[in-house]
This record gives structure tokens, sequence and C-alpha cells, in this order.
């Protein structure tokens, strides 16, 4: 009995792996395919490459969600997302070096944007959280699981995503708060939801809450 259980487990493993991993494939052709998106990748990738950052920046949160969004429910005109966040991870970057440099690269070579830069190796500070380890630990403190994604262009130009969450919620339209938030900043996860009114752009979505036994 505990070997057949075992091999279900491993089976219903795989079949998630698998949808993962189909999910994934399709954010990247979506990426691929939208203009502004393609270029603002090519132009992280240049600057990485012309200054030696071993730390790749990152296009992340909510500008790669409406991307998602958009494709998913067909929704004409299309949500623009006007501010571009972009996040690294360099402890040595005391002085911001990076995003100051890239500021000013991107300003020159792309269109007017808002650009919401943030080296995430020091946000810790500035969030009340425990020291990150690594761009993706980060991650894992951000508010919902559909924005704790990110993406950018590795050394043979193929998209290469961060998702420390999963890509089922993004697709399935589920906003809900990341573990942390939801045992550590629930209130600060409603304030945002009632802030930012994605429903308004994207009706079909849903957004959960946390119930007082603290399933969702």
């Amino acid at each position: 009995m505990v070997e057949i259980q075992h091999f279900e487990s491993v089976n219903v493993k795989s079949q998630q792996n698998k949808m993962e991993e189909k999910r994934q494939n399709q954010i990247r052709e979506w990426v691929l395919e939208n203009p502004q998106a393609l270029e603002l990748l090519k132009l992280l990738h240049d600057f990485d490459q012309k200054n030696s950052s071993v730390n790749h920046t990152w296009l992340s949160a909510g500008y790669v969600r409406s991307l998602i969004w958009n494709k998913i429910f067909n929704v004409y005109p299309k949500r623009e997302h006007t501010d571009i966040d972009l996040v690294y991870f360099d402890s040595n970057d005391l002085l911001d070096t990076k995003a100051k440099s890239l500021k000013k690269f991107l300003e020159k070579n792309s269109q007017n944007h808002i650009w919401d830069i943030k080296n995430q190796a020091f946000l810790w500070k500035k969030n009340g959280d425990e020291p990150y380890a690594s761009i993706e630990d980060a991650l894992r403190c951000w508010p919902e699981t559909v924005t704790a994604i990110a993406v950018a262009l590795d050394q043979n130009d193929r998209v290469k995503i961060l998702a420390p969450f999963g890509t089922k919620d993004l697709f399935q339209g589920v906003v809900k708060p990341t573990p942390y938030f939801s045992l550590q900043k629930i209130e600060q996860y409603r304030f945002r939801q009632n802030e930012k009114k994605w429903w308004e752009y994207w009706p079909k979505i849903r957004i959960l809450e946390i119930q007082n036994s603290g399933e969702f």
C-alpha cells in the first residue's frame, strides 16, 4: 500500500511538473512575440553584457503579470503597464551604482517609461524582512503569487523565468497572498487589492482572502 501511494504521489508530481513546463513555455512565446517586452529584455541583456554584470537584470512583477493576463483574458484594449519593474541582486552594490547607470542607459535607448529599478539584496531592511539570500528568495517575500515572477534573456537569447510559486495561479487568474504575506503581512495584502483594483481591468480574475482557519 505504501509503495502504491508513493508511486501515485510521484506520478502526480510528474504531471504537475509537465503542466508547469507547458505554462512556462507559453509565457516564453508570449514574451518573444511582444515587441516591447522583447526590446526591453534585449536592452537589459546588452547592458549586463557591456558592464560584465554577473547579476542579471530581470523584467518582473506587474509588467510580466499584465502581459500574461492580457493574453489569457483577451483584454482589448490591452492594459499597458507604464511602470517597468526591474530587479537585480548584488550585495556588493551598496550605492545602487548599477541601478543609476541602468536608468540612464534605458532613458537614452528606450521609449519614455517610469523605471522602477531595485536591488533586491538590500530591500529586506525597508520591507522589515530577514535578509534575502538571492533574487528568487526575494521574490518569495513579494505580496502575491501572481506578482512573484520575473523574466530575462540568457546567453543564447532564450527567455528564462523565475517563478518560485509556479505559474498556475497566473493562468487561472487567481490572486492570493504568498505564504509569507499570508502569515506576516496580510493587512498589506488586503490594502494592495483595494488600491490596485485589478478586477477593473481583468474582470475574470478572482481575489482570494484568508479565512479565519488560515486556509484559502
